[in-house]
């Protein structure tokens, strides 16, 4: 397809799958890989903190591109994205309940810090891995977006408002906490 001047007309497909690939196969990965890095070498109580902030980014960034953006999904992805929405952005949770008081995550956990550090190390390289790989290696499956609502959309935001909201008043979507003398129930 050509305008009336000759100038070929972009596919707005293709600009989405060029964006989508962009992000997916290269970008994500290779920060999630330094990320990884930077807590294996250097396992302190920042530095995971700072590192589960990456990877909780990262996973948030792929779920929006996964909800808005994306004509071609692959399995690999949802798994890489469950990775770090379950444990970069949980670790991520639990160390910015503990920023305004002086307990470390090591001491929560009882381990030692560099355990931590290398268990968040491989679980984001096995996301930024994921993603990789199942950009070069896997088939898409192809999703019709013109089937989706508007209503559809807003349910999606809606999901992520409520986790948004629930992340920030300190408690996850899904579990109900109690306090009464200073025991927390955990339903």
């Amino acid at each position: 397809m050509r305008t009336k001047h000759g100038i070929p007309r972009s596919d707005p497909n293709q600009t989405v799958n060029h964006f989508v690939e962009g992000w997916l196969k290269t970008r994500i990965p290779l920060a999630l890989l330094v990320a990884s890095l930077i807590a294996f070498t250097v396992p302190t109580n920042e530095t995971f903190i700072v590192v589960s902030l990456i990877g909780s980014l990262a996973g948030i960034v792929a779920a929006y591109i996964f909800i808005v953006k994306i004509r071609e999904i692959r399995f690999s992805w949802l798994l890489a994205d469950g990775i770090l929405l379950g444990y970069a952005l949980g670790a991520f949770n639990t160390c910015a309940r503990f920023l305004p008081t002086e307990i470390r995550v090591a001491k929560y956990f009882a381990r030692p810090q560099d355990e931590l550090s290398v268990a968040l190390a491989v679980g984001l390289c096995v996301a930024g891995l994921l993603f990789f790989l199942g950009s070069l290696t896997e088939p898409g499956i192809r999703i019709d977006t013109t089937k989706l609502r508007a209503k559809d959309l807003r349910w999606a935001f809606l999901i992520f408002l409520l986790t948004g909201i629930a992340f920030l008043t300190g408690g996850m979507a899904i579990w109900v906490c109690l306090r009464q003398r200073n025991i927390v129930y955990q339903c």
